[in-house]
């Protein structure tokens, strides 16, 4: 019997969960708030539920599972990540920043034992209740074992092989540099170009191509807040870096007559990449 402890049990922690339950001999241990886990409760998304406030059951649980996973804000696992690796012998995370992360944990004593971790999955909306067993399935989920022990580099990726998601590994400071372009940029970018239709009073022209740019529009403040604080610089580097490449097609469009083939140039450039794959 494979025993999970999930910190958080929003979105992320209930699909996990859903997803792990799928397999024969684990055992799901939900931690979060009591309204929570009444939802998770309806939707029979975990074996024991455990309230934020019973720090002694807490405290079992971790003790008692072979993987404790920190499905919450970033801010919040660097601020759990010593009381967790002092209770369970292998703890992961579902953040979506990891030097931080990765450098509190190298600080503890067992931090060999903390495997950071990112899945590379989501909805529009979160929440528990939005929770779905099949959200990894086919997706990347990187793991950053730069300075984990092997033991606890086996163990994490087996429990996410068990989800169906694809597994990548990358150093902290690579993850962080890729996300920031694949991940926090876009959403930026979503938000940037809704807003941008508003106040140009554009919606009124929008088809499937701006509902898809911008489905990730908005975003909680809290979860901004966070990768902000923590990947300000790879953030700040992919926003001028697009910049720049937008900089050069407006140019380009504004020379008289306007240089068509130089803008139509990063369009070739992108299909040419991507049938490169």
């Amino acid at each position: 019997m494979k025993r999970i402890a999930i910190v958080g049990f929003g979105l992320i922690g209930g699909s996990l969960s859903l997803a792990l339950r799928r397999n024969a001999g684990v055992h799901v241990t939900a931690i979060d708030r009591a309204p929570v886990l009444a939802r998770a409760e309806a939707k029979s998304a975990a074996d024991e539920l455990l309230p934020l406030d019973d720090a002694e059951a807490m405290k079992v649980a971790l003790e008692r599972s072979d993987i404790t996973v920190l499905a919450v804000p970033v801010s919040t696992i660097v601020r759990l990540v010593p009381w967790s690796l002092s209770h369970a012998p292998v703890v992961t995370d579902c953040g979506s920043t990891k030097r931080e992360i990765a450098q509190t944990a190298a600080a503890e004593p067992r931090g060999t034992w903390f495997v950071p971790g990112h899945p590379m999955a989501g909805l529009p909306d979160g929440g528990i209740e939005n929770a779905r067993g099949d959200l990894f399935e086919g997706r990347t989920w990187i793991l950053c074992p730069e300075y984990a022990d092997p033991a606890a580099r086996i163990a994490v990726a087996e429990m996410v092989t068990l989800t169906g998601a694809h597994l990548v590994e990358l150093s902290p400071e690579a993850h962080d540099r890729a996300v920031a372009v694949t991940s926090h940029l876009p959403q930026l970018l979503a938000s940037s170009l809704f807003t941008l239709a508003e106040d140009q009073q554009a919606r009124v022209a929008m088809g499937p191509a701006f509902e898809r740019a911008t489905r990730g529009a908005g975003g909680l403040d809290s979860m901004w807040t966070d990768i902000f604080e923590t990947n300000a610089d790879e953030v700040a580097r992919a926003a001028e870096a697009l910049s720049r490449e937008l900089s050069q097609v407006a140019a380009s469009l504004r020379r008289s007559p306007p240089d068509v083939q130089a803008a139509l140039g990063v369009l070739a450039k992108a299909r040419a990449r991507r049938h490169r794959g």
